[in-house]
């Protein structure tokens, strides 16, 4: 892997981290397309370490927010006293941590059998034409405004335990799903951020140790990293733009045709 490569690379991990069409597909798929293939866990750790850099940079006054609320009322008394909590930080890390739960289950139970999914191109292509599916069926959704509660919470962690599968979108499925359970767009795809904080988080620390065994850091994982950081940044403000304007499920006719061009073409 040369320079190139790991900006390339960067590039992806950062724009479609965040962007419904599925940053695990298009980096295996960009792989084959390139010729290349990291040796070791080290440089795909490293684009994921700037993605979630950036997410953090991104919503920093929002999690702020939350932790503040968090030492201010650290029990939810807030929460148990039948108050509208929605905002409230012990309130929003519970949401957080209970759809944590079924991704954090998948990840132990299946763990070969999603070893062997990365190695599949054709798979991901068949997938990534899946996700497009399941973003244009929200054109079917009639806008709502239900709160995010503990069922709702629950089913999109479902959705996101889903997407570990590459070639399924993490966001695209988890704000899909939040939009069909009638969640507002805004806040499914808020929620579906910060939710991805812990999953990356914890998928970066169980992939460390195994990366810094395999193989030295060296600057082609430092421009991953920091060329992931700051497109990822960028493509978070491109969502929510596309959020705001309605335009979401359009994302699935990219992957749509993404998808179908990258399976004729692995054929």
């Amino acid at each position: 892997m040369n320079f190139i490569d790991a900006v390339t690379l960067g590039i992806v991990q950062g724009l479609t981290e965040f962007l419904p069409v599925s940053s695990s597909g298009h980096l295996v798929i960009t792989e084959r397309l390139l010729g290349v293939r990291a040796a070791d866990l080290t440089f795909p750790v490293a684009v994921h370490v700037g993605t979630l850099i950036a997410v953090i940079v991104y919503f920093r006054s929002r999690i702020w927010t939350i932790m503040r609320s968090c030492a201010q009322d650290p029990k939810g008394s807030a929460l148990a006293n039948g108050h509208d909590s929605t905002a409230t930080g012990s309130r929003i890390l519970l949401l957080i941590t209970l759809a944590s739960v079924p991704a954090g289950i998948a990840g132990i139970l299946f763990k070969d059998q999603i070893e062997l999914a990365f190695a599949s191109p054709r798979m991901t292509a068949v997938c990534l034409m899946v996700t497009g599916v399941w973003l244009l069926l929200t054109l079917a959704v009639k806008a709502r405004a239900q709160a995010l509660g503990w069922s709702r919470a629950w089913w999109i962690g479902v959705a996101q335990a889903v997407a570990i599968i590459p070639g399924i979108s993490r966001s695209g499925s988890t704000i899909a799903s939040g939009m069909m359970l009638g969640v507002r767009p805004a806040e499914a795809a808020e929620f579906s951020f910060l939710l991805s904080i812990p999953a990356v988080l914890g998928a970066t620390l169980l992939a460390i140790p195994k990366a810094l065994a395999a193989g030295q850091i060296g600057m082609i994982h430092i421009v991953g990293l920091v060329v992931s950081a700051v497109t990822g940044y960028l493509s978070l403000r491109l969502v929510f733009t596309v959020v705001r304007h309605g335009r979401f499920a359009w994302f699935g006719l990219y992957c749509l045709a993404a998808g179908g061009a990258a399976a004729i073409w692995l054929i």
